[in-house]
């Protein structure tokens, strides 16, 4: 028994769809930095782009099935299956291991001479195929929360630095409402995050990036990004 415990946390299930997920910390705190709004949208969306490059060469090194991406967040999905086989005979770590500091060196290559950071990776496994897309719902509401938030602060800068903007009575509403109305450029990105799939009809195998909210049109969506079939 303990021998197939063992087994079940080292190794992926057949046929069950799995994330590897990396995060940066100090990525984060980087792009968490209040400063004035223009400034941060450019540096937002600069980082968006060079994790947008770092997505497509995990696409194209592992070939998953979708890769999700904001922020400091890279989610790799996989599925067990005759055009997804297993990787290193589906050992987990040695996976975990790969994929981290493959993206490492990638991304290094970018900001070596801006941050120091680090990935953590995680590794989840799902059931059923539908609660991925769930899983991708809810680091998207994560994205969209997050950094709406901080580009209010940026809009309210000084106010905020002096204390003076509180959150207590503000909603995300509120916050988006007043974001919209200064039609930003590129703001899909920033809010959603960006979705990369494979488009196996498009001239050599094309990676598409989309930038879209996965909580709508839930039933579209899984087929289009998720569904292994």
């Amino acid at each position: 028994m303990k021998a197939l415990r063992q087994r079940c946390e080292d190794y992926t299930s057949h046929y069950t769809p799995y994330i590897v997920s990396l995060h940066s910390k100090q990525i984060l705190e980087a792009i968490n930095c209040v400063d004035e709004l223009e400034s941060k949208l450019h540096s937002m969306n600069v980082y968006s782009c060079i994790f947008e490059k770092l997505a497509k060469a995990i696409y194209n090194r592992y070939n998953p099935s979708v890769v999700y991406f904001f922020n400091n967040e890279v989610h790799v999905v996989f599925y067990n299956c005759d055009d997804n086989p297993e990787l290193y005979d589906g050992n987990i770590h040695l996976l975990m291991s790969s994929i981290t500091s493959f993206a490492t060196r990638e991304l290094d290559r970018y900001l070596s001479s801006q941050i120091d950071f680090t990935f953590v990776a995680k590794y989840t496994e799902f059931p059923k195929e539908y609660e991925v897309l769930n899983f991708l719902i809810w680091r998207q509401f994560d994205c969209r929360r997050n950094n709406t938030t901080l580009l209010y602060k940026c809009l309210h800068k000084d106010e905020f630095l002096q204390g003076r903007l509180t959150f207590d009575k503000v909603n995300l509403q509120t916050m988006s409402s007043e974001l919209d109305a200064l039609t930003l450029k590129n703001i899909e990105r920033i809010l959603y995050g960006v979705i990369c799939k494979r488009i196996h009809f498009a001239p050599r195998n094309h990676i598409s990036s989309f930038c879209e909210p996965l909580w709508q049109n839930f039933s579209d969506n899984y087929r289009r990004f998720i569904a292994s079939t």
